[in-house]
C-alpha cells in the first residue's frame, strides 16, 4: 500500500480518526483518577485497580495507534514515491500524530502523581480536585474542537480554540496561587505543591498540543 501513495495517505487519514476517538477517552478517566484520589480511594481496592486498569488501557491502545501510524508513515517517506505535495500532506499527518501523542504521555504523568498522592496516602483538598477537572474539561474541549477542525467543512470557529487557550493559562496562574492560599491557611499541604503545579503544567501544555493540531488543520490537514 505503502507504493500507492493516495491510498496510503487515505488509510493513514483513518487511522487518524480512530486515534483521536481512542485517546480522547483519556480525560473522563483521568477525572476518574483525580476523583477517586479525593476521597481516598487506594489503587488497591476493587474500584482504584478498576480505575487503574481502565486509563492504562486507553493509554496503551492510543499508544499502539501512535506507533504504528509513525512507522507507516516514516515508511511513505522512505518509499521515495510520494510526490511534493504528498510529503507535506504525510508531515503535517506526523506532526498531529506527534501532538497525540505528547497529549497521551502528559495524561500518563498526571494519572502517575494522582496515584503517588493515594499511595503516599494523602489526597487533594477539593478544591484542587474542582481546579484539576476544570482544566481537564477545557483541555477535552480543545482536544475536540481541534480534530474537528480537520473535518471538511468543519464549522469550528478557530478563535474558540485560541479562547481557551487563554483560558487554561488564566486559570493555570489562579490555581497556582489559590494552592498556595491553601497552604498558608493550612487547608492543603505544603509537600503537595510540586505535584499539583506538575498537574496544571502538563494540563497547560496539553492545551498547546492542541493549538498545534488546529494549526495543522488549519494549514489544510485534513481527514479524508
Amino acid at each position: 500500500m505503502v507504493a500507492q501513495p493516495a491510498a496510503a495517505l487515505y488509510l493513514v487519514s483513518e487511522e487518524i480518526e480512530n486515534l483521536t476517538k481512542v485517546a480522547s477517552k483519556l480525560f473522563p478517566l483521568l477525572t476518574e483518577e483525580v476523583r477517586g484520589n479525593a476521597v481516598l480511594q487506594s489503587v488497591s481496592g476493587p474500584r482504584g485497580k478498576k480505575m487503574v486498569n481502565a486509563f492504562d488501557s486507553a493509554y496503551e491502545n492510543a499508544k499502539s495507534i501512535q506507533t504504528g501510524l509513525i512507522n507507516y508513515i516514516s515508511e511513505m517517506f522512505s518509499s521515495g514515491s510520494l510526490s511534493q505535495e504528498q510529503s507535506e500532506e504525510a508531515a503535517g499527518y506526523l506532526a498531529v500524530v506527534n501532538d497525540v501523542d505528547r497529549v497521551s504521555e502528559r495524561c500518563r504523568e498526571i494519572a502517575a502523581s494522582a496515584r503517588t498522592v493515594i499511595a503516599g496516602g494523602q489526597s487533594f483538598s477539593r478544591d484542587a480536585v474542582d481546579e484539576i477537572k476544570g482544566c481537564i474539561d477545557v483541555c477535552s474541549d480543545m482536544f475536540a474542537q481541534a480534530f474537528g477542525l480537520m473535518y471538511k467543512g468543519s464549522t469550528v470557529d478557530p478563535a474558540a480554540i485560541m479562547k481557551s487557550k487563554r483560558k487554561m493559562r488564566k486559570a493555570v496562574k489562579q490555581f497556582g496561587k489559590a494552592h498556595l492560599a491553601r497552604v498558608k491557611a493550612g487547608k492543603c499541604a505544603e509537600s503537595m505543591t510540586g505535584v499539583y503545579a506538575g498537574i496544571l503544567y502538563n494540563l497547560d501544555r496539553i492545551s498547546d498540543n492542541c493549538v498545534s493540531v488546529a494549526e495543522e488543520a488549519l494549514n489544510d490537514v485534513n481527514f479524508a
